[in-house]
């Protein structure tokens, strides 16, 4: 299918350097350098994870960027050699049974730390950003594969557009990206005008965190034998009128989920996933704009954002283009193409 605006153009400001995303690549992080938000991971036996290795291969210590993985304390001394003579990653500690789960492990960072966060599983492999590219057929796609890589200028580029949005909207409590397969369909939400949206995707694996936010409204994660951790608090923050931002210009590659997980021994992820669902079901069932989604025999709770717009009313449209301008003179070069024909992207922006 064609898309309804003009990709060639799209292309040749990528390959000139001059994309959107290109151009918060190489100038986020002078902008943010002085108020890098610290980067939070709860780990267990996996001291020598590929999170922790994208933090030595990007040279964390050429950065502000400081991460602290929560372990616990049985496990200190194997983690602490992994990061030896690295000063930027610090090994913080919790009793082996006050975060025996990922989600009591997420409830103690809550309590320990104040600001934004970065909150990240340890079992991610790669983070990157997209450009309009054409496949080795011709085709058009926003891809991945062929952008620069460096994890904290990348992670600059979203706190950055991240901040500039919650600064209009406070009752923001955090941001998600979408998980990659290194090429997305041409679709408007790529466009730099058009790629924040309001509340979409699970918030987890690796987000961004309003911690204060959070407790402003005595919310934080509970343990699991509530089901999915971070499924559960995205629904209780958009009941209480809280709201969280979607990044489509980055995306995230991570381990597939485990069977196993805070000590129940499924036979398989689709078990954990069968187990989990049966667990939120009873404290969601009721409400109207959570459903349940069943893709491949996997039962999940999502969002319903017909529904929830009819109840909770429908969110504004996000125009990060102009929100950076109007606060970074720096990104007044930034050029965005328009859409053409009927679509439903088709608004004025905020």
């Amino acid at each position: 299918m064609e898309p309804n605006f003009d990709f060639d153009k799209c292309a040749e400001l990528t390959k000139n350097g001059k994309w959107f995303s290109q151009l918060l690549y190489d100038r986020a992080y002078d902008i943010i350098k002085d108020d890098c938000f610290p980067i939070v991971i709860p780990s267990y036996n996996r001291p020598k994870n590929k999170l922790l290795r994208m933090f030595k291969n990007n040279n964390i210590d050429n950065y502000n960027f400081q991460a602290y993985y929560l372990v616990r304390e049985s496990q200190k001394e194997e983690y602490e050699a992994e990061v030896v003579n690295i000063k930027n990653v610090h090994i913080i500690t919790a009793p082996d049974d006050l975060i025996n789960g990922a989600g009591k492990a997420r409830i103690e960072i809550i309590k320990r730390f104040n600001g934004n966060i970065f909150l990240f599983d340890d079992d991610i492999q790669q983070v990157c950003f997209t450009t309009p590219t054409y496949t080795p057929k011709g085709g058009c796609r926003f891809g991945t594969k062929y952008n620069p890589t460096d994890l904290f200028k990348i992670l600059s580029m979203w706190q950055l557009t991240y901040m500039v949005v919650k600064e209009k909207y406070p009752e923001i409590v955090g941001s998600n990206l979408p998980c990659t397969a290194h090429t997305w369909p041409v679709t408007p939400n790529h466009l730099p005008q058009y790629s924040v949206e309001f509340n979409r995707g699970p918030f987890a694996v690796l987000t961004i965190c309003d911690v204060d936010k959070l407790k402003e409204n005595n919310l934080t994660y509970r343990d699991n034998s509530f089901g999915h951790e971070d499924l559960d608090l995205q629904f209780r923050c958009l009941m209480a009128g809280l709201k969280f931002i979607r990044i489509n210009f980055i995306g995230y590659v991570a381990d597939p989920p485990n069977p196993e997980f805070n000590g129940d021994k499924s036979a398989s992820a689709m078990e954990r996933y069968e187990k989990q669902y049966n667990q939120m079901l009873p404290y969601f069932k009721d409400v109207p704009w959570i459903k349940t989604r069943e893709q491949k025999g996997l039962k999940m709770l999502a969002v319903d954002y017909r529904k929830y717009s009819e109840c909770m009313g429908a969110d504004p449209k996000i125009n990060p283009v102009k929100l950076l301008q109007e606060k970074y003179p720096i990104f007044n070069d930034i050029e965005t193409v328009e859409l053409y024909g009927k679509t439903k992207h088709k608004l004025d922006l905020f």
